[in-house]
């Protein structure tokens, strides 16, 4: 990594001169590294699709409490849903990291904005900035969680769904396009870090999946018609799937937030 130090003389006529100003010019990854990185970042997460979805039907022939049973078997016996959101969640993803590297102006300037947000103390962003600064491993782990779960998964995505059914899968799929731009190693000097956390991508990224899966069986259930089972019921009934199904998506946040907590401040205290 190229670095250069350049004087700066102050605006007061030099009374205070000696100022510094660090910079640190971003290198573009060369292309075939660029290419190896996306492509084994899509095999991940494919091969974890496939694994997520490999438990998720073991864990619902398990005999576990119907509270979390249920929303299990739901999902699983919609297979093609559930594969069709993984892969267009994920190839999302994928897509926005490939067009990313022809825009790298495009990722400095939402990095930029993110950064702000973080250095600012203001907002989810703002108090993860603070509790990773911690360097407090457990305190920044639940902070991930309570940001992700209350504002990623139940703020905009189940909520706004009882509302409006179906609304999880724009919305996801705006989240999917902006993590590509803004996670992949555009710039040389986000390489290294940017590699371990691919599987943080691939875990939250399963917990907003799961909670898009279970927001689009409110439209299914209103649409497919049962006899003796009114409209309004079958919408009840889907929403209370939803809310079981929450159980299993702040699990697999918790999960991803310890991860991405012990990663995140390994890597800062380097």
């Amino acid at each position: 990594e190229s670095m250069r130090r350049q004087a700066l003389d102050a605006d007061d006529g030099g009374k205070n001169p000696g100022k510094w100003a660090m910079v640190r010019p971003s290198l573009h990854v060369n292309r075939g590294a660029y290419a190896v990185y996306i492509g084994g970042m899509a095999l991940l997460l494919l091969g974890g699709s496939g694994l997520f979805i490999s438990c998720l039907r073991k864990l619902a022939q398990a005999n576990l409490p119907v509270l979390l049973r249920d929303p299990l078997r739901q999902m699983t016996e919609h297979r093609r849903l559930l594969w069709s959101v993984h892969l267009g969640y994920f190839g999302l993803v994928i897509l926005s990291a490939l067009i990313t590297y022809q825009a790298p102006n495009l990722q400095k300037l939402l990095g930029i904005l993110t950064q702000d947000q973080v250095a600012g103390g203001v907002g989810p962003l703002g108090l993860a900035g603070k509790a990773y600064a911690s360097g407090n491993v457990l305190y920044a782990a639940a902070v991930t969680f309570f940001v992700n779960f209350s504002v990623g998964a139940l703020g905009y995505l189940t909520l706004p769904s009882l509302l409006l059914p179906g609304f999880a899968v724009p919305f996801s799929a705006f989240r999917a396009v902006l993590w590509g731009i803004l996670l992949p190693p555009a710039g040389a000097d986000m390489a290294r870090s940017k590699l371990s956390h691919s599987f943080t991508v691939w875990l939250e990224g399963e917990a907003y999946i799961l909670a898009t899966v279970l927001a689009v069986l409110i439209p299914l259930a209103l649409l497919r018609r049962e006899p003796g089972v009114s409209a309004g019921r079958r919408y009840l009934r889907a929403v209370g799937l939803n809310l079981k199904g929450l159980i299993w998506c702040g699990i697999v946040l918790l999960i991803a937030g310890l991860y991405e907590a012990t990663e995140v401040i390994l890597i800062v205290s380097r």
